[in-house]
């Protein structure tokens, strides 16, 4: 089997459905069926299968390497996770950690049986509320690392 259709075979439904409305190539798929975007050369935005067959968005916010179990880390951490929880009012994204990676992320899960139509409507939800994020972040990194 060619690597381009084994990527594809990896890759959730939705994703492929998106790309073909997009214009978006197979061989543009990771060897794990991940997608990634980029926007405004400034975001990566990851569109993976997650747990139940579901469809992820995420994308890093902030590295904790080094300052993961830090008593700064976990103040900067809680303000974040404030600010989460009064976004959710507007945006589905939420923040979590990446123990693995030791980093922050923004991340939006969607239904298994999300259309490609779901999956451009969240990830244009997504990009728009990334600005914020990544601002935020990057202020809240300076008192971090201070």
């Amino acid at each position: 089997m060619n690597t381009v259709s084994n990527n594809a075979s990896q890759a959730h439904p939705a994703i492929l459905a998106f790309m073909t409305r997009r214009g978006i190539a197979a061989k543009d798929l990771r060897s794990d069926g991940r997608l990634t975007l980029n926007f405004d050369q400034k975001y990566r935005v990851h569109m993976h299968t997650a747990s139940h067959k579901r469809v992820a968005l995420t994308t890093q916010l902030l590295s904790l390497g080094g300052r993961y179990h830090d008593s700064v880390t976990d103040e900067v951490l809680e303000r974040l996770v404030g600010l989460s929880a009064g976004m959710l009012q507007e945006h589905a994204s939420s923040l979590c950690l990446d123990e693995r990676a030791k980093s922050l992320l923004l991340q939006q899960t969607l239904p298994a049986d999300a259309s490609a139509e779901t999956v451009e409507a969240a990830l244009a939800d997504f990009v728009n509320v990334l600005p914020f994020w990544t601002s935020t972040c990057a202020n809240e990194a300076r008192l971090m690392f201070a």
